[in-house]
């Protein structure tokens, strides 16, 4: 096919062009997917986690709660749960300031989050300065152990000028059968 140099320039920059404005389309298609799925990762992320400690919420420890109790039916195994609650918080907030208590509670959820080392334990704050462990499959002897445990590790946290935090615990079991 016979074609003169002008026609020829033409058609290959018409092709170059078609060619960028499709690697432009693809890229902010992609870049557009990726931001969605981001967006969606965060929301996801900022409704089950408490943004103080980043420990589960409560509507997320109550959710999985509900699975993991089915599961223990199934299963026929026992649970427990450690209800943790920092001692006199108010006090040591109207002493040392929210900031330093904001701190201290990052500090008892790092601990407990620490404690809860098992693929279906959980750890979450569920009030101000409440805090809750759902230990799957676990003996009631072994639970209480697990409460010392998280009590001491705890007391034995370093907090901003040697201060110190102590923490009230219940445990609650069930049987596996009666779940």
């Amino acid at each position: 096919v016979d074609m003169d140099s002008g026609e020829y320039f033409y058609r290959c920059f018409m092709m170059v062009v078609a060619g960028t404005v499709g690697a432009l389309a693809c890229y902010l298609t992609e870049r557009v997917a990726r931001l969605a799925w981001l967006r969606a990762r965060l929301l996801r992320e900022l409704s089950e986690h408490d943004s103080l400690t980043g420990l589960y919420n409560h509507r997320m420890f109550y959710q999985r709660g509900e699975q993991l109790i089915r599961q223990a039916r199934r299963e026929k195994c026992s649970m427990a749960v450690l209800v943790i609650d920092v001692d006199h918080f108010k006090d040591y907030n109207d002493q040392y300031g929210h900031l330093a208590g904001d701190e201290a509670l990052r500090q008892v959820a790092t601990a407990l989050s620490k404690s809860a080392r098992r693929p279906f334990d959980i750890a979450a704050r569920i009030g101000g300065e409440e805090f809750a462990l759902l230990l799957f499959n676990i003996s009631a002897e072994d639970a209480y152990e697990h409460a010392e445990e998280v009590r001491n590790l705890v007391r034995g946290l370093a907090l901003a000028g040697g201060r110190r935090v102590t923490v009230s615990l219940g445990v609650a079991m069930t049987d596996g059968i009666s779940v």
